[in-house]
């Protein structure tokens, strides 16, 4: 995981939460929490994004969410904007590159 969050930090603010050893693996955070529990992640904190990304354990799935400006409820962003958001990310990078 250090080597993608490499690539992406030009990109996004990105924050780890329970990436230690000492901590327990996807515990109030990752994918499965998120969307199984409905909560935010244990350590998420209101901020001026607008989307946010959860990896599990082992970064086999992944979650994209947001947080609603009306009521400050948890959104969760579904497969078809999570492929759009992902192929903007994705062309940017592309022309960036030429």
């Amino acid at each position: 995981m250090p080597e993608f969050i490499k690539f992406l930090k030009p990109y996004f603010d990105i924050k780890l939460i329970n990436n230690t050893k000492d901590e327990k693996l996807n515990e109030g955070c990752g994918a499965d929490f998120v969307k199984v529990e409905g909560h935010f992640p244990s350590e998420y904190q209101t901020e001026e994004h607008n989307s946010f990304v959860t990896f599990d354990g082992d970064a086999d799935r992944i979650l994209l969410f947001s947080e609603s400006p009306k009521d400050k409820s948890l959104q969760l962003i579904d497969g078809d904007r999570q492929g759009t958001i992902l192929t903007e990310f994705f062309n940017k990078i592309s022309i960036e590159l030429k």
